[in-house]
């Protein structure tokens, strides 16, 4: 029976007694339910069931604690099922009567899809705000950085995904227009049958040609009102996604080129060597050594710009104050320096971008204008030609030859003058009072105790990705992957707390 002030099943003296029997005093799961508040947790979680329709379903605090068991033991849905309903320890985590059987794996299914990217992450901040409340997070210091999670995916060759996408297309079409979709199908057996013998670039040149005819149709239909339904905008949806992949084929060099139609939000990126997939940012607290705030970004994401979002949100989230985030060289990004020191009160340390050594003049000796329209070199010469460049954070300053010729500082400045009528050109960055502040704080002493204690974050990411399977995503997408990446982190966490509740281990030294 289901206690209705608290919303659990009730343990009587006979259930009681078998776990007193048979339940080692020191299993690790004793502690994960005496130290960890899961009842406010799963009360947290309520929300996103409707009230008061249908019979009442399984206590979100049951299918809370599966999912926790599923990630801490790295188990499938229907393993971590039969270890509930067979291992004593698992059951008394759940606290489930002797007699009755643990929710189906099915349910875990549908506690996912209930509650969401949204719900997961109340789980992580519900853990952190039990951590906080027990005095172990400072605020004193966050480790940032990135890694590789692997999508589940098979990568096609550009005629391979093109062929899918074609068939996509020609699926949805027949459910609007079957006689069409007939039509398209006649022409691509047409185009395979006289390509056959030919080269891929010209079977890839008559495969984009239909494509875009099918684009076109699609374009210039005018669906009657019974067809403005499900499977017209299902084929809307995979128009957009069919125009971007033809255009990543007209741009070699593109960065963020959709990969696979099976997760269309993968992405091919860096990190040690070239992975298909995803990257897992985060936050470390270095007293002790629990990961604060957790993203998924595509994998040819801004670092950089995720960091803010991570600092910001943890903030909002907490209403705390961090006082300096470190970072590696993927946060040399003026842009993320500015909006952390100046608008969110954050220090950040960042390996600054070591200068090749000279003799001559940089662009540092060079001031500009308080309107920036003109930069003064040493001698005291002023531009004449100004120039954005595309990107819109560096201006470049030209100065005229004939000044430049009758310099006494010529030698000093350049080795000779450049052909043409233009004489020294000097490019000027938005940030340079950022990345000068970073330069002068890399001098200090300061600096180097945390850039010491910046390589603690690279160990953590065993935990979360090795231990509680957050390297390769189960699922497609970045929201579902997201969702993961929070269940993998919540386990290290819980862990950790637990650990340093019990004294097992220490805070870093204040």
């Amino acid at each position: 029976m289901i206690d209705r002030c608290t919303n659990k099943y009730r343990l009587n003296q006979e259930d009681l007694n078998v776990y007193d029997l048979l339940l080692p005093y020191d299993h690790i799961l004793q502690d994960f339910l005496n130290l960890i508040d899961w009842e406010t947790i799963a009360l947290g979680l309520e929300c996103h069931y409707e009230a008061g329709r249908g019979r009442p379903g399984i206590p979100p605090i049951y299918l809370l604690k599966m999912e926790f068991l599923r990630y801490f033991y790295r188990l499938s849905d229907s393993e971590v099922f039969e270890r509930c309903r067979t291992d004593i320890a698992f059951r008394w985590f759940l606290q489930l009567p002797i007699r009755r059987d643990p929710p189906d794996s099915t349910t875990l299914c549908r506690f996912r899809g209930r509650i969401g990217q949204e719900g997961f992450q109340k789980i992580f901040d519900q853990i952190i705000h039990q951590a906080r409340d027990a005095g172990l997070v400072k605020d004193r210091l966050r480790l940032k950085d990135a890694s590789h999670v692997i999508a589940s995916i098979a990568i096609p060759t550009s005629l391979q995904l093109l062929a899918q996408l074609r068939d996509r297309l020609l699926k949805q079409i027949a459910a609007v227009d079957p006689q069409v979709a007939e039509g398209f199908r006649v022409s691509a057996a047409q185009i395979r049958q006289e390509t056959e013998k030919c080269s891929d670039a010209v079977r890839l040149e008559n495969r984009v040609r239909l494509l875009n005819d099918v684009l076109a149709w699609i374009d210039q239909s005018q669906p009657s009102d019974d067809l403005l339904s499900a499977a017209w905008q299902k084929l809307l949806e995979t128009r957009g996604l069919a125009k971007k992949i033809l255009n990543d084929q007209t741009d070699p060099d593109a960065t963020d080129k959709i990969l696979s139609l099976v997760d269309p939000e993968a992405r091919r990126g860096m990190h040690g060597e070239w992975f298909e997939g995803y990257k897992v940012d985060l936050l470390v607290d270095p007293d002790s050594q629990l990961i604060t705030q957790i993203n998924v970004i595509a994998a040819s994401g801004n670092e950089a710009s995720n960091c803010v979002t991570l600092v910001t949100r943890e903030q909002q989230t907490f209403g705390n104050q961090i006082e300096t985030v470190s970072i590696d060289r993927a946060g040399y990004d003026g842009a993320m320096i500015r909006e952390l020191e100046d608008k969110a009160n954050v220090e950040v340390i960042v390996p600054p971008k070591k200068r090749p050594e000279t003799k001559l003049f940089t662009s540092d000796d060079f001031t500009v204008s308080e309107d920036g329209s003109q930069a003064t070199c040493p001698a005291g010469a002023v531009s004449t030609r100004r120039n954005e460049e595309p990107n819109g954070r560096r201006v470049r300053y030209t100065f005229a030859k004939d000044t430049c010729a009758s310099c006494p500082l010529l030698n000093q400045c350049m080795n000779k003058l450049p052909k043409g009528r233009m004489g020294r050109a000097v490019s000027k960055n938005e940030y340079e009072v950022e990345y000068a502040r970073v330069a002068a704080r890399a001098t200090t002493e300061r600096y180097h105790n945390v850039r010491r204690e910046h390589p603690l974050v690279e160990r953590k990411f065993t935990e979360p990705l090795n231990r509680h399977g957050g390297r390769r995503t189960p699922y497609r997408g970045t929201a579902k992957t997201t969702m993961h990446e929070l269940m993998a982190a919540t386990a290290t966490n819980v862990k950790r707390i637990v650990n340093l509740m019990l004294g097992r281990v220490r805070t870093a030294p204040a």
